[in-house]
């Protein structure tokens, strides 16, 4: 069936181009971002590298740009985890961040005020990225209307709709784009502009609400999940844990909320990245000479841990929330047409 061959599709591309962006990230232009000190960990910030970081954010927007013109038959969430995926190529090469500790030793709370501003610049570097891969999704749309992805939910008709039991198609299709973070049609994909003017969703809770609230939520359980997962500060395992810790929090948040934008759950790693600074800071007061030793484990990942780990974590519980809200729905549809 048509509707099979699309979620096939959809997750081979996805796995593909996610396997190139970060093996493109991590060995091609390796030069421009990487640190001098191959010992080093990636922090732009620490290493006073403004101008590698603008490398940076010009080699992510550059993989934002392509990817959104060959993902536009697919849903947009798997386009930005194709974009974040790929960015953390740069996490998978750095080093333990143990060097910058042992350094900073009697500066460990100035230091990690420094990596608190470089999370939230690099947070306002993917907004730019989902800015850019909207964009060239309408580019590419604008020449060839038909190749931009579309619910197989939308457009089904009275009778289909009413083998759902789940309301009238209109109210089908604005379920099916419950998750989406950039819409056709909308400014900015209704990202931001829209955010203080939606309205109240089922439950009595307006959809800004629900779009702070599972911001919270996703923040405080990835966080948690973080801190039990987390058991060395071996790169590995901190990359692995904010994946699979945000992973777990988006999809409880997804279930108990149903934020409408994909997107802006993106804030819980900042939130969590920003708390785990703060914790640092505050809890490193051993300045002795093996005080850095005595860091917590979870105040060792790095900006670009939270930001392209964590981020990872949360598009990719939303592209598989997403894809299974629609699979459930086909697969009923289907059955209940062919009886």
């Amino acid at each position: 069936m048509e509707y099979r061959r699309r979620f096939l599709l959809e997750k081979t591309v996805v796995q593909v181009l996610a396997a190139a962006a970060v093996a493109a990230v991590y060995f091609l232009p390796a030069l421009a971002w990487r640190p001098s000190d191959s010992h080093a960990a990636t922090s732009f910030v620490l290493a006073g590298d403004l101008a590698g970081a603008a490398r940076c954010a010009l080699l992510i927007w550059a993989l934002a740009a392509v990817v959104g013109a060959v993902t536009v038959f697919m849903r947009p969430q798997g386009a930005m985890l194709i974009v974040l995926l790929g960015a953390g190529g740069m996490a998978l090469r750095s080093a333990q961040i143990r060097a910058w500790l042992w350094q900073q030793n009697s500066h460990i709370p100035a230091m990690y005020g420094g990596l608190a501003a470089e999370i939230v610049a690099g947070a306002a570097v993917l907004f730019v990225a989902a800015v850019v891969v909207d964009f060239t999704r309408r580019l590419v749309a604008r020449a060839r209307p038909g190749w931009l992805w579309r619910s197989p939910l939308e457009g089904l008709t009275d009778e289909e709709a009413a083998s759902l039991d789940e309301g009238s198609p209109a109210d089908i299709a604005a379920a099916a784009r419950v998750g989406s973070y950039l819409r056709p049609g909308s400014r900015l994909g209704g990202v931001i502009t829209g955010t203080l003017r939606w309205p109240k969703g089922k439950g009595g809770l307006s959809d800004s609400a629900k779009e702070l609230g599972a911001v919270g939520l996703t923040a405080v359980i990835g966080m948690a999940v973080t801190m039990l997962l987390m058991q060395s500060p071996a790169r590995g395992q901190i990359i692995f844990s904010l994946l699979a810790a945000f992973f777990v929090a988006t999809l409880i948040a997804n279930a108990l909320l149903a934020p409408r934008h994909s997107l802006v759950v993106l804030a819980a790693p900042v939130a969590a990245g920003l708390l785990a600074c703060g914790l640092g800071a505050v809890t490193s007061v051993d300045h002795s000479a093996i005080g850095w030793a005595n860091v917590k484990l979870y105040a060792r990942a790095l900006p670009v841990d939270w930001l392209f780990a964590g981020g990872a974590g949360v598009l990719l519980a939303s592209w598989v929330a997403h894809r299974h809200h629609e699979w459930k729905r086909m697969e009923k549809l289907h059955e209940g047409l062919a009886t």
